[in-house]
């Protein structure tokens, strides 16, 4: 295989395609070889339907139910190119990825590969499929995610910029700042404080729903915590079951920077999001 020319030989691989399956579909089949890491590669027939729903519904408890057995990479969904950039699918595509990169950062034993590094050029003209020179590049995507976990042990690394990426459970996150006065934690939520799923248990958890007193709009909620840390609530949509667009996360950021400011808070942590 292209993954293992391209290490020399030191990673060995078993590839399974199931065609026309679904993502959903081809984690079941991972269960198959529960001794080595698997790597998932999906999303893009379930693209072909624009049907993303059941993936919203499962795709946690399937992913906890197979990171217990084996240690998961997960690629994102690439963007279909055989459409134009600003077509809904594309669209839904973007909100898809970025659950699934929220879905990852809060999970134990599952990997994110970032397939946003595919371009144009790595596809055939028809723009659904990769070429050649696509599954070269996809190849070296996969190998670098294996040599990051398993070359050496990176646990947080900082940007350029103010802005800092590292990977914790929330929870343990909250417990760290929830006393810094200085300090604000955010994370995304339905208008009906329905908070199930996600990250917005361990805020439900630790902080309790935001009561109808604490919305400071119908975009945002803001709590303080018994130590101190300001608390916001990013309404992106009505009801919990509900998808949100992209203009009702922009919204909520927008109202969320404003009361930032305003309060003169320091730092703002949150998970993937948006």
């Amino acid at each position: 295989s292209k993954i293992e020319h391209l290490s020399k030989h030191k990673i060995k691989t078993f590839g399974y395609v199931r065609a026309n399956a679904g993502l959903l579909q081809i984690i079941e089949t991972s269960n198959l070889e529960p001794k080595n890491p698997v790597i998932i590669l999906g999303g893009t027939n379930d693209s072909l339907d624009n049907n993303f729903k059941n993936i919203y519904m499962k795709l946690e408890h399937e992913l906890n139910d197979l990171s217990k057995r084996r240690t998961v990479f997960i690629t994102s969904i690439p963007k279909r190119y055989d459409m134009p950039a600003m077509h809904k699918t594309n669209q839904d595509i973007i909100l898809l990825n970025n659950y699934i990169r929220e879905l990852v950062a809060r999970k134990e034993n599952i990997y994110l590969i970032n397939l946003d590094k595919l371009k144009r050029y790595h596809f055939t003209n028809q723009g659904l499929h990769l070429n050649n020179k696509g599954r070269s590049k996809l190849a070296q995507l996969i190998i670098n995610a294996l040599t990051w976990k398993y070359g050496q042990t990176i646990k947080r690394k900082a940007l350029e910029s103010k802005i800092q990426i590292f990977e914790a459970h929330m929870k343990k996150v909250v417990t760290k700042f929830e006393r810094n006065k200085k300090v604000a934690l955010a994370h995304s939520i339905s208008a009906d404080t329905h908070m199930s799923a996600g990250v917005a248990v361990v805020f439900r958890d630790t902080f309790g729903r935001p009561k109808t007193s604490e919305f400071v709009n119908k975009h945002l909620t803001c709590q303080t915590s018994e130590g101190g840390a300001t608390i916001y609530g990013l309404v992106t949509k009505a009801k919990f079951y509900e998808k949100p667009t992209l203009q009702d996360y922009n919204k909520a950021f927008q109202e969320l920077t404003l009361d930032f400011k305003k309060k003169k808070l320091d730092t703002l942590i949150c998970s993937p999001m948006g």
